[in-house]
């Protein structure tokens, strides 16, 4: 159910930290130093797009929020006999 992290690092991961460890051999003001600064940054950048999406709250909200109109429609309607479109209640998501 729950998908646990692994613990063996990308080659993405692997390939920053032995950068950052070049990074420690080279003086703050050189060439070297700069260039391995821009493959870092570009490292990260890639790292960054290799994050999945996350579903945004207010997408929960409406979902959570449909799905108790429906259930108060259906006790409604278990209790009373009445034809209700309860589609016609919900809000489109985004």
């Amino acid at each position: 159910m729950f998908h646990s992290k692994s613990k063996e690092k990308s080659g993405l991961e692997t390939a920053i930290d032995e950068l950052i460890a070049e990074l420690r051999g080279h003086e703050a003001h050189t060439d070297e130093y700069a260039a391995c600064a821009e493959r870092l940054e570009t490292l990260y950048n890639l790292k960054d797009v290799d994050k999945p999406e996350r579903i945004k709250p207010d997408t929960l909200i409406i979902v959570g929020g449909n799905i108790v109109v429906a259930l108060m429609i259906i006790a409604f309607e278990q209790k009373n006999i009445v034809t209700s479109k309860f589609q016609s209640f919900m809000l489109n998501t985004r």
